[in-house]
């Protein structure tokens, strides 16, 4: 098992951590051998200190565009994307986000987004652009994708199906 130090910094102890992440994901895949830690155990680690990025990570982020399949849902449903036309627009909406997962309180934050941008106030379907982790090992890197909250009882219950 390998050994984590940590740092004073809590930005570079994540990287440090993920970094780990990344060796260990790789290993698993070749050797089968159970990893050191997960992104999960990274956030806990660090107690989220570091879990939202500068602007200019976001930025960067952004410029590299969604994920290959599925970001289309942005365009078929209502949510905040569709107000965020330039990337500095963008930057601020993903940066909002980061600091409302950091924080626990996303919740809210698409409750809020169903009674804006939804016909039906809590029981809206929207959809929301969100950074996620795909990938194992060095292979694994942050996309944009959407994610799509089901308000509706009834479209819930047959897309559960």
């Amino acid at each position: 098992v390998g050994r984590i130090r940590s740092a004073g910094d809590a930005r570079e102890m994540r990287k440090r951590l993920i970094t780990e992440v990344r060796r260990s994901g790789d290993k698993l895949m070749k050797d089968g051998e159970w990893p050191v830690l997960s992104l999960f155990d990274t956030g806990l680690a660090i107690g989220h200190d570091a879990d939202v990025a500068t602007k200019k990570e976001v930025e960067d982020d952004l410029t590299k565009g969604p994920v290959d399949v599925g970001f289309e849902a942005i365009h078929c449903l209502p949510g905040p994307w569709g107000d965020a036309k330039t990337l500095e627009e963008r930057v601020d909406l993903m940066l909002q986000h980061n600091t409302a997962e950091a924080q626990g309180y996303m919740m809210f934050n698409y409750m809020k987004y169903m009674q804006k941008y939804g016909d039906r106030g809590p029981a809206s379907n929207i959809v929301v652009p969100m950074f996620a982790m795909y990938g194992t090992g060095s292979k694994m890197q942050k996309q944009l994708c959407a994610r799509v909250i089901l308000g509706d009882p009834e479209d819930a219950e047959r897309i559960s199906r």
